[in-house]
């Protein structure tokens, strides 16, 4: 991550999140029986797909700070998407914590190869 400031990686993970189809995020959580999917909760997993896919880990913090919502709010939201089976709570040490996607979502949302496909993260060097 040193060659780009941390406003940089915000600005790119705002712009990938424009790319990922919402339209195939809400899909994805009807067919996983999620019930009452509005667009707020489609346009927040819009930026957690786009973390996923440019390698970053999905950090309360992270997404508090690409989403522009406060911490509590964002820790809410990622403790019930948990609680609905798409997202997978992961420790990394004692005190760090990182949110996954699910394989079930991301089957439904790329269909048969379930991998997300890696933006040029070298390339870009993050």
């Amino acid at each position: 991550m040193s060659g780009k400031s941390v406003d940089e990686v915000l600005e790119l993970i705002r712009e990938a999140a424009e790319k990922v189809d919402d339209v195939k995020i809400y899909y994805a959580l009807k067919q996983m029986r999620l019930k009452h999917v509005v667009p707020s909760t489609v346009n927040f997993l819009k930026f957690l797909v786009a973390i996923s896919e440019l390698g970053l880990p999905i950090t309360s913090g992270l997404v508090s700070h690409v989403c522009n919502i406060n911490l509590n709010e964002t820790l809410r939201r990622l403790h019930t998407l948990g609680d609905r089976h798409v997202l997978i709570l992961k420790r990394q040490t004692q005190k760090r914590y990182e949110w996954i996607l699910t394989p079930l979502l991301k089957k439904l949302y790329y269909g048969k190869n379930s991998n997300p496909p890696l933006q040029k993260i070298k390339q870009q060097k993050i």
